[in-house]
């Protein structure tokens, strides 16, 4: 059986056999810790269509950052400071919310790391165990992250400085820059990504720092590079074929609801309608989540999988190995 076949195999069983990862996998997937060409695409997608950091620019066009905003948020802590009190409250449950969803992401991409390994190695595993590491890890792990983000946000951010004065002026000029900029930094992405998914399985499985783990991650991407993008599509075509069930699951299923309103709308009226419709939503978001908790727990699993296999053996990629027999 070939690498890719194997390590797949085993993650998909290991996967189906211990759903309680899939728990792990659910908040794993928040901080992009699975595909990196289906994220990478959408990412520059958007800063093509909607320019430079679209997320500031749709902050500022509030107009709650202007003064005439800030002049309103002062008059209302003059005029009615419980009103205020009450936004502020919210803002600062969101805000703690936010948080603990970051801390329970990072725990649980060291979580699924750590399990599967001990999977991989016959060793106990459980929820707890990797909890448990998973919280121990937590700092490296979200460093590790946060050096992902910043190679890739920087990247673009040197390679975007020549369109700046451009945005607003399409030209010939800026459509070539942007395709240039597309093909250096994507490679770019894929490659932090590589590196730090290495980083993490250093940091995890062999309790390196984080520098160190850095560094030996850099250094097994250089020495398997092909094997790791050869893995990437293949995981990205999994990913797609899986969206592609899902889609037409969700349409398949849509046909019989729509008929059940249409029926139950004329008989016992609206409101019977209704609760049908919200049932279907309900379902549809249930069905969405566990199968992307059931993919991100896969793929890190598959990852974890090559990690251990490149450290322990080694490989050598398909085409490589294709071009061996001839």
């Amino acid at each position: 059986m070939s690498l890719y076949r194997r390590l797949l195999v085993q993650a998909w069983k290991n996967t189906w056999a211990n759903k309680y990862l899939w728990f792990f996998g659910l908040f794993a997937v928040l901080i992009g810790s699975t595909g990196e060409l289906d994220l990478l695409f959408q990412n520059f997608n958007d800063v093509a269509t909607k320019g430079l950091f679209p997320g500031i620019r749709e902050y500022w066009a509030t107009g709650f950052f202007s003064a005439q905003g800030l002049t309103n948020f002062g008059n209302l802590m003059l005029a009615d400071s419980f009103s205020l009190l009450i936004v502020l409250t919210i803002l600062a449950i969101g805000f703690l919310l936010s948080c603990f969803l970051l801390w329970f992401s990072v725990v649980s991409q060291g979580a699924l790391v750590f399990n599967y390994s001990r999977l991989l190695a016959n060793k106990s595993h459980s929820y707890n165990n990797g909890l448990e590491q998973g919280m121990k890890k937590f700092w490296p792990v979200l460093g590790l992250n946060v050096i992902q983000k910043a190679i890739v946000y920087l990247a673009f951010l040197i390679l975007a400085l020549p369109i700046v004065f451009w945005l607003y002026r399409p030209s010939i000029g800026q459509s070539l820059f942007f395709i240039i900029a597309y093909l250096v930094f994507i490679p770019i992405s894929i490659i932090a990504s590589f590196v730090v998914k290495y980083a993490i399985g250093y940091v995890v499985i062999k309790g390196e720092k984080i520098v160190d783990s850095f560094r030996k991650g850099w250094e097994l991407f250089l020495a398997n590079w092909l094997i790791s993008v050869e893995m990437a599509f293949i995981l990205f075509g999994i990913s797609f074929f899986a969206t592609l069930v899902v889609i037409i699951f969700l349409a398949m299923l849509a046909i019989p609801i729509i008929f059940l309103i249409a029926l139950f709308s004329q008989l016992l009226g609206s409101f019977s309608a209704w609760i049908i419709i919200l049932g279907a939503i309900t379902l549809a978001t249930l069905t969405v989540v566990l199968a992307g908790s059931i993919l991100a727990t896969f793929q890190i699993s598959a990852w974890t999988g090559l990690f251990i296999e490149l450290i322990n053996k080694g490989g050598v990629s398909k085409i490589v190995r294709i071009f061996e027999r001839k």
